[in-house]
């Protein structure tokens, strides 16, 4: 005989759509909720030249951070070189969505800030969609 059994469970970042399936004791996930959007992340890794110079993009850049809901995840601290090179300073920044993570780097308020960045500092940063 078969059956189906469908698992409702809504979460914080769902509306209740039908995110499991039981078929035959075979469970299958699916998300259907098309308002769930990934979240994203800048992961940047940075050398600091000059502490001073640099200090005006630590002060300029939270406004643009602010308008675009970023939440820092890391941001210095302590960390480990497992592989390849890598930089004194390294940042964890969530977003909500790409699209956010993309036109908070491309604002006006983040590019004036990124100036302050420029000469003091090397950095490499991605941004990458979360699953």
């Amino acid at each position: 005989m078969s059956y189906l059994q469908l698992v409702i469970s809504p979460s914080e970042n769902s509306t209740g759509n039908i995110s499991a399936i039981s078929f035959n004791s075979h469970l299958l996930f699916i998300n259907q909720d098309t308002e769930t959007m990934a979240k994203a992340y800048w992961i940047a890794h940075v050398t600091v030249t000059n502490m001073d110079e640099y200090s005006k993009y630590v002060e300029t850049a939270p406004a643009a951070f602010q308008k675009y809901g970023a939440k820092i995840l890391a941001r210095g601290g302590r960390h480990e070189i497992m592989e390849g090179e890598g930089r004194a300073r390294n940042v964890v920044i969530e977003f909500d969505s790409i699209d956010d993570a993309i036109a908070c780097y491309r604002s006006d308020e983040y590019q004036q800030a990124r100036a302050h960045r420029a000469d003091p500092g090397v950095a490499d940063i991605t941004i990458v969609e979360g699953i």
